[in-house]
């Protein structure tokens, strides 16, 4: 059962986003020792038309095959790149999460479940992950598509408009499916034992993406489920979320 947690709320005034206070727990295994801000939802196709207005970015990629997935602009933007999300979390006087913040704060709460909502199996109502829906449209580009669970109707063939679904214990929205999300993080071996803030390699080829997807298998939104891609790579499936580090002098 979902433990909803009060937490501080602000409105970041530069990309008008809703962020939610993240606070350390000593109960956490990768302990998180500074508290953050986090975005409530994955950046929309909205916000990220505003930044490119407003710097002139030039963005290689192209809003027509966006819309092809995400179909309004309150859906989460995709085929941003590592490179587009670093460039927009610039310009909004955010970074993107560590890969520990990002599960951290996914579990909201819940540090010793499978899922942002606890241990049930996702369902139509939790998430946005391949189910019967997006079947069909999987069939349309790839033959491997025994991992759609078909029992499922989430609502959404495609991506669906940012915070459809639930929020986890911190009023965070799709930490779980939708689209996969860009960490800051190199990709590496990820701790096993209690370290404190750990933050990946110095170096690497590709970048850390967590939260499962909207053409993934219901098993890959799990919240300790990893992902990795180059970071000049852009998908119909990649999103992202920023972060902040909170300072108390504010």
């Amino acid at each position: 059962q979902l433990r909803h947690i009060r937490a501080k709320k602000i409105t970041w005034l530069k990309d008008n986003a809703e962020m939610v206070l993240i606070s350390p727990s000593l109960s956490y295994q990768k302990l998180i020792s500074k508290p953050f801000y986090m975005d409530k939802h994955e950046v929309t196709v909205a916000q990220f038309k505003v930044f490119l207005k407003d710097t002139g970015y030039q963005f290689s990629g192209r809003l027509e095959d966006v819309y092809q997935y995400s179909e309004t602009d309150q859906h989460p933007m995709i085929y941003v790149s590592w490179h587009d999300a670093v460039a927009y979390c610039q310009w909004a006087g955010k970074r993107l999460p560590t890969e520990t913040e990002w599960e951290y704060a996914a579990r909201g709460g819940l540090n010793s479940k499978r899922y942002p909502w606890g241990d049930q199996l996702p369902t139509g109502k939790f998430c946005n992950f391949a189910d019967k829906k997006a079947k069909s449209i999987l069939q349309e580009v790839t033959s491997r598509t025994n991992w759609a669970d078909t029992k499922v109707n989430d609502g959404y063939a495609l991506t669906a408009p940012v915070a459809s679904y639930i929020p986890n214990g911190y009023g965070l929205f799709d930490m779980a499916g939708n689209v996969w999300e860009w960490c800051q993080d190199w990709y590496g071996d990820y701790p096993s034992g209690s370290v404190t803030d750990p933050t990946g390699p110095a170096s690497g080829d590709s970048r850390v993406l967590r939260g499962g997807s909207f053409d993934f298998r219901p098993s890959l939104v799990r919240a300790a489920t990893r992902a990795t891609a180059r970071p000049g790579f852009r998908g119909s499936n990649i999103g992202f979320r920023p972060a902040r580090t909170y300072h108390l002098s504010r």
